[in-house]
């Protein structure tokens, strides 16, 4: 009660002409400021959250994988088996096992030259993620039976390479065994 008393006092001005419109205008500026720092803590989670889902969509949350000294982009392959996959799935929280594999390359076109890690997956492959940030064309088809010469390349190295969809490029790889470039080449 005390304190409905004292507000309305200092809010009709206290007998000062001033002091009630100085009260509400610094009421006022603290609203604005706090409505700006929720908006922005609101804005900064948004941020988080998206750049956390996008990580996730193209890498993993988690990945399994030999423990080496490895220090190449391209990790030490091993083998994976059914029962390895069962027992990972079995793992409370885990919902897909996608089976991946990188490889490093050279993919050059008529002008231009750029270095990049390959993703590769099995006709399972999971693509609605991908799906969701395609700009132009289609994906790649994956069949276990033939070899897809299809790569999906980001906008980003699209540009950087002068490229287009439906055109083609020629992949390099360093074949670890023979230390030889094999090349393939690729429509995008």
């Amino acid at each position: 009660m005390f304190e409905k008393i004292l507000v309305r006092h200092i809010l009709r001005g206290g007998g000062r002409q001033m002091a009630g419109p100085s009260v509400r205008i610094a009421i006022a500026s603290v609203a604005i400021c706090v409505a700006v720092m929720i908006s922005s803590v609101a804005i900064l989670q948004g941020f988080k959250n998206e750049i956390r889902s996008r990580i996730a969509g193209f890498a993993a949350h988690i990945k399994v994988g030999t423990f080496s000294d490895n220090t190449s982009a391209e990790p030490s392959p091993f083998t994976i088996d059914s029962l390895l996959i069962k027992q990972i799935t079995r793992i409370k929280g885990i919902q897909r096992v996608q089976v991946v594999t990188y490889k490093t390359g050279l993919l050059r076109t008529k002008d231009q030259i750029q270095g990049l890690i390959l993703k590769g997956g099995g006709s399972d492959m999971d693509t609605s993620f991908l799906s969701s940030y395609l700009v132009e064309g289609r994906l790649p088809r994956f069949s276990d039976t033939a070899r897809a010469y299809e790569l999906l390349i980001s906008e980003k190295m699209a540009s950087m390479l002068q490229i287009r969809t439906g055109e083609k490029a020629t992949l390099y790889f360093i074949d670890n065994e023979e230390n030889t470039p094999r090349a393939r080449r690729f429509v995008i």
